[in-house]
């Protein structure tokens, strides 16, 4: 997974999930900048602290949270979607070490993302329906 995350190029990836490389299982990684550390997160959990308002016709008033997203899964894809800015993530880590903690912004949609994958949830779903883009 590290090397596949590390080869992804225009864009470059942020976080891969198993699925995304034909493994089933509860794991995924990310690598939030280009100089941090690749972070693995097994059996993760996450709770959404701020409500992701439904999926309604946006007004500029209403494009709070909303941020462009693509998948590696799919190529030159992309949609704005309407994250959670706030979220806890319970995981563990290796040697059953179990960790919990509070992130916001764009770590949160990293995660979030990801774990939609490990709950077969890929982000089209979630994007508004005024907001599709392919490149």
């Amino acid at each position: 997974m590290k090397e596949v995350l590390a080869s992804a190029q225009d864009p470059e990836g942020v976080g891969l999930a198993a699925p995304q490389v034909g493994e089933s299982l509860q794991i995924f990684i990310i690598k939030q900048s280009t100089k941090a550390p690749v972070a693995v997160y097994i059996n993760p959990k996450v709770t959404l602290l701020d409500q992701i308002p439904k999926q309604k016709k946006l007004e500029d008033k209403d494009k709070e949270g909303m941020k462009l997203e693509g998948c590696l899964s799919l190529k030159d894809i992309w949609g704005t979607v309407r994250r959670a800015n706030k979220i806890t993530i319970s995981y563990l880590m290796k040697r059953d070490i179990v960790m919990k903690k509070n992130v916001s912004g764009f770590l949160a949609t990293i995660m979030h993302t990801e774990y939609d994958h490990l709950t077969g949830i890929l982000f089209p779903r979630r994007v508004s329906r005024t907001t599709w883009a392919a490149i």
